[in-house]
C-alpha cells in the first residue's frame, strides 16, 4: 500500500522500476517500485493532477489548473521541469506525447499541439462543442472524444479533422486505436468498436450496467 497523496488519485502510469501518480492534492508523486518507498513528490501545479504519461527520461502532466507541464528526468526517480505550457482556457483533461509533439485536450474544447523539444506551441486544433475527455495520439494521427458524444480523428502534422465518428449517447471516456481498429468507451455504458481506415461502425458491446472509463487493446488480437 503506498501512502501519501492527501487527495484522490486520479491518474498513474508505472513501469519495471517507477510508478508515478497524480492527484487532486495537487501533486505528482514518484514511487520506487520495489520497495513502495516515494522518492519525489512534484509540486508545481495549482490543482488536481488529470493525467500524466512519462517515457524515458520525459514525463508530462496536465492539470485543472489550465496548465501542461514538462519534466525531465535529472536522477534515477527524481525530475525537473523542463516546460510549462500554456494557453489552454479551462482544465486540461489528458495528454500523450511523442519524440516530436506534446498533446494536450482541454474542457476549452480544444487540442494544442506542441513541441517537445522547446515547448512552443505548433498548433491549435478546434472542432469539438464540448470539452474533450480523452485522446489516443499515435504515429500521425490524434483520436478525441468528447461531451459531445463524438470521436474524432485528426491529422497531428495539419491539425485536418479526417472523420467524426457518430454513435455514442453520452460522454466519451476512454478510446484506443490500432492499425486495424478504434475502441471508444462511454457514459452511455457502450463500447464501439470501429473502423480505423473508414470509420465504419463494426460492432457495439452492450453489458455493463454503468459508466465506461477504460478500454484496451491487447497486443495479439
Amino acid at each position: 500500500t503506498l501512502t501519501g497523496h492527501l487527495g484522490s488519485v486520479l491518474c498513474l502510469q508505472y513501469d519495471d522500476t517507477q510508478i508515478v501518480t497524480g492527484s487532486s492534492d495537487a501533486t505528482a508523486r514518484v514511487w520506487e517500485l520495489a520497495s513502495g518507498t516515494c522518492r519525489t513528490t512534484l509540486t508545481n501545479h495549482a490543482e488536481s493532477v488529470l493525467h500524466l504519461r512519462f517515457a524515458g527520461d520525459r514525463l508530462v502532466t496536465c492539470s485543472k489548473d489550465f496548465r501542461v507541464i514538462s519534466w525531465i528526468r535529472d536522477a534515477p526517480f527524481s525530475y525537473q521541469v523542463a516546460r510549462v505550457l500554456e494557453g489552454h482556457t479551462a482544465a486540461v483533461n489528458v495528454v500523450d506525447f511523442s519524440d516530436r509533439y506534446i498533446v494536450s485536450a482541454s474542457g476549452d474544447r480544444t487540442i494544442r499541439v506542441w513541441d517537445t523539444q522547446t515547448g512552443n506551441l505548433d498548433r491549435q486544433i478546434a472542432g469539438h462543442s464540448r470539452g474533450i475527455a480523452c485522446l489516443h495520439y499515435r504515429g500521425d494521427r490524434i483520436l478525441t472524444g468528447s461531451s459531445d458524444e463524438t470521436v474524432r480523428m485528426w491529422n497531428v502534422d495539419t491539425g485536418q479533422l479526417i472523420f467524426t465518428l457518430r454513435g455514442h449517447t453520452a460522454l466519451v471516456r476512454c478510446l484506443r486505436f490500432n492499425d486495424k481498429y478504434i475502441i471508444s468507451g462511454s457514459y452511455d455504458n457502450m463500447i464501439i468498436i470501429w473502423d480505423v481506415r473508414t470509420g465504419e461502425r463494426l460492432a457495439t458491446l452492450r453489458g455493463h450496467s454503468n459508466r465506461v472509463f477504460r478500454v484496451q487493446f491487447d497486443q495479439f488480437k
